[in-house]
């Protein structure tokens, strides 16, 4: 019988490898957590190269593990929105910002505002977002696909 047919079959066996497994880690944690963060920084670019790709390839897969995650976990997700909403509101920076999507959304609603169907930077279509350049002037907005809009934006952090 071979290794991978035993771990299959024998149940005992592959409880005792875990644990053994487990108790090797533990006495040489800092040797194993030194040698993984050696590779992920060797192999850094290929993992997120991989990982791009996977995503691409999973997105109907990612999105029905979401919405189910959501589903069975109502309370986590309002929790999360209202300290979102908060944390928006709280900042005199992000109020300004949400009050000009707020303003703005309501003028496309209403009507006042037309909404275009394709970017005016790459003339796409599909879903187009508002690009305002100043939050203080919330009427005045550049429409922009989400490529594009992306490009605008500060990157996370900075």
């Amino acid at each position: 019988m071979t290794f991978k047919e035993r771990y299959a079959s024998d149940s005992e066996f592959r409880e005792r490898k875990k644990r053994l497994a487990r108790e090797s880690y533990q006495r040489n944690r800092e040797r194993e957590q030194a040698s993984s963060l050696a590779y992920y920084y060797e192999h850094r670019e290929q993992q997120i190269t991989a990982n791009r790709e996977w995503k691409a390839q999973n997105q109907d897969r990612i999105r029905e593990a979401a919405a189910a995650w959501k589903a069975a976990h109502p309370d986590a997700v309002s929790e999360h929105r209202s300290r979102d909403i908060k944390r928006r509101w709280a900042d005199p920076e992000g109020k300004r910002r949400q009050v000009a999507r707020v303003k703005l959304a309501y003028a496309v609603r209403s009507g006042k505002i037309l909404k275009p169907d394709c970017c005016s930077r790459c003339s796409a279509s599909g879903p187009i977002e508002a690009h305002h350049e100043n939050y203080d002037e919330p009427f005045v907005v550049v429409w922009l696909c989400r490529p594009c809009h992306r490009l605008c934006r500060p990157p996370l952090g900075a």
